[in-house]
């Protein structure tokens, strides 16, 4: 399953489907953000059966920001409906992401 290119109404959406929810929180002007989109990219690929995985903008969506506490990027929250399971933030080889992700949703 693609990446969704997240806003307040379709990651809501998102949220309100039966699937975890990893939030990608990046800005174009973050190196290391602009580092884990190919990475992120490769686990919605190889995972996108179970998981959904959405992509914000956080200059484009400073209600986000706000919403998950996103004080630095890249940071990446991980969600169920209205619950928030875990959240990390820092670039990442794919393995360590896979990890973080992996233990939040065990």
């Amino acid at each position: 399953m693609p990446v969704l290119e997240a806003n307040s109404a379709t990651l809501q959406s998102a949220l309100e489907g039966e699937s975890p929810v990893i939030i990608q929180f990046w800005a174009e002007w973050c190196a290391p953000c602009r580092a884990m989109i190919p990475i992120v990219d490769q686990f919605a690929a190889e995972r996108g059966a179970s998981v959904t995985v959405a992509r914000v903008d956080v200059d484009a969506n400073p209600d986000l920001s706000l919403k998950y506490r996103v004080t630095a990027v890249p940071t990446f929250a991980i969600a169920q409906g209205d619950t928030m399971l875990s959240s990390f933030s820092g670039a990442m080889p794919l393995h360590a992401f896979a990890e973080r992700v992996d233990k939040a949703l065990s």
